[in-house]
């Protein structure tokens, strides 16, 4: 359970950092949430002038090609793009018109849609050790931590899955945060010594909009 604490830590500061930014940027820094000793605060994160350029950090635009992709992600359709991370080996296909944001303290990466109501709806993508808790646990225990940590949420389902190719777990909640009446839906599931963690977050009141976005990229995420 202590283990499974700290990953949900993990995972409530993955949905803290990207959730409550109207439209967030390189250049905003992430709104109050928990934090982990190794992350950077705000402050130590790079300033955009700071960050490698863009031959020493490709964008998602410069991926490689599907024939060129080192992992078995399907071509993506029109009005989409692929995000690829040769470091992490994994990647997903993306909705185009979404901005992608790589140095979002506690995550590997988010994608944002265009803000509505002050709200971007978003997913994040964070890596770390293999945890076999998330598998095993139930949705009572679930309930405990994530109530712990947000407050006021409730969680509404907890469903096996597989992705690539592996046995993995997505849960369903909903929780108050900065104001926000949010619904979010994590997708998780371990691979050799990674566990991957997928949180898509929109507002209760549109997340139906979102469902079908985020959908695709969760079905089509693969890992290496």
């Amino acid at each position: 359970m202590k283990k499974l604490l700290l990953t949900a830590l993990a995972l409530a500061l993955t949905l803290s950092l990207a959730a409550c930014q109207p439209k967030a940027s390189p250049s905003l820094s992430p709104s109050p949430s928990p934090s982990m000793s190794e992350s950077p605060s705000p402050s130590e994160s790079p300033s955009p002038s700071e960050s490698p350029s863009p031959s020493e950090s490709p964008s998602p635009s410069e991926s490689p090609s599907p024939s060129e992709n080192p992992l078995p992600i399907a071509s993506p359709a029109e009005g989409w793009n692929t995000y690829t991370d040769t470091d992490s080996m994994y990647a997903f296909n993306y909705p185009s018109n979404w901005e992608t944001v790589q140095d979002v303290v506690g995550t590997d990466v988010a994608v944002l849609a265009e803000p509505i109501d002050d709200f971007s709806a978003n997913v994040t993508v964070l890596i770390q050790e293999a945890d076999p808790t998330l598998i095993t646990a139930t949705k009572e225990e679930f309930q405990e931590v994530y109530s712990s940590m947000l407050g006021e949420c409730t969680i509404l389902s907890l469903e096996d899955i597989t992705i690539s190719g592996e046995a993995g777990k997505a849960l369903s909640y909903v929780y108050s945060q900065e104001g926000f009446e949010l619904q979010a839906i994590q997708h998780f599931f371990n691979k050799g010594d990674s566990c991957y963690l997928m949180t898509a977050t929109a507002l209760m009141s549109n997340y139906a909009d979102y469902e079908a976005e985020f959908k695709t990229i969760s079905e089509g995420f693969v890992a290496n």
